[in-house]
């Protein structure tokens, strides 16, 4: 009798953990296969289509763009020259549709089966997710670590305090998150940033928290993204052709406030860049708010909960 009820609960866990977000990214998919050729490629996404006929060996060893190889290298699987603008987007709908089930995973994570419905809902029908999901551009790949890498440190954070180390498969899924944004734009360090945080703020409250929560997610994160150390000089050397400014005087300043405005630069054009970069910093500590506080309503409710 027990193991009927114990093969029942683990069905249901395998039903309610699989079904539902393989739904959502099934549904994600042909959401963003609508109309994927409609619009005609664009001049970013000719560079695309340019750079995704080298081949790796060409990608990591020339100076053939100023990003990551990796999203060129997922193209070409999928077109190649004289194909259509469907086929060129074609990878970037497929990650579209992975985000949406992995915000469902990470919703999970964060509080529950209903908060995963509710944030692959979100991310499903979020105007900035189609958008990019029929685009041929890298932001999707880098979508889809970012969430990897998040998923991964909510479940390091839960199992802080009742473990005494990171279980291993929470840091194998945080490399995958970290290669594929390290491999996929540049701005990931920015992203990266932001994640380690919240992570450090999250757990700075948990009593008693193992320090290795602290240092082995760090090691992890510094092997991963030393993977894309060896493009690095083709990367600046292109980048250096491509961006007169950046043998300029002051470059390096420059350089820097580029990369803090980036996804900001509609409102540093309106409002200017010091509000801009205010603004960013008032998210990441909204974000990091947010966790101390999802964090401290956690254990008021285990500590009411009848023991």
């Amino acid at each position: 009798m027990k193991f009927l009820q114990r093969h029942m609960v683990e069905g249901e866990w395998k039903y309610s953990a699989i079904l539902p977000p393989l739904l959502f990214g099934l549904l994600a998919l042909l959401l963003r296969l609508y109309h994927l050729d409609e619009k005609s490629i664009w001049m970013d996404e000719a560079f695309t289509s340019y750079h995704s006929t080298f081949s790796a060996y060409q990608l990591w060893t020339q100076p053939v763009t100023t990003k990551p190889p990796l999203f060129y290298l997922i193209t070409s699987l999928f077109w190649s020259p004289g194909d259509s603008a469907f086929a060129l987007r074609l990878p970037v709908a497929i990650l579209g549709a992975i985000s949406v089930t992995v915000s469902w995973y990470l919703g999970r994570a964060l509080a529950g089966n209903r908060a995963a419905f509710l944030l692959a809902l979100f991310v499903l029908l979020s105007d900035v997710n189609l958008f990019y999901s029929q685009e041929a551009r890298h932001y999707m790949l880098l979508s889809v670590g970012w969430l990897l890498l998040l998923l991964s440190l909510v479940q390091l954070v839960k199992s802080s305090g009742n473990q005494d180390k990171p279980r291993r498969s929470d840091l194998v899924l945080m490399v995958a998150g970290v290669m594929l944004m390290a491999h996929s734009h540049p701005v990931a360090v920015h992203y990266l940033a932001a994640s380690g945080i919240a992570y450090f703020s999250a757990l700075l409250i948990m009593p008693g928290c193992n320090r290795r929560f602290f240092y082995q997610p760090v090691i992890v994160v510094l092997l991963a993204g030393m993977s894309v150390l060896p493009w690095l000089p083709v990367g600046f050397e292109s980048a250096s052709t491509n961006f007169n400014w950046l043998k300029q005087p002051d470059a390096g300043k420059a350089l820097f406030e580029y990369m803090m405005l980036f996804g900001s630069s509609s409102l540093a054009f309106l409002a200017g860049k010091k509000l801009a970069f205010g603004a960013g910093v008032l998210l990441v500590a909204v974000s990091v708010a947010g966790i101390l506080s999802l964090r401290a309503k956690e254990r008021e409710s285990k500590a009411r909960s009848p023991r």
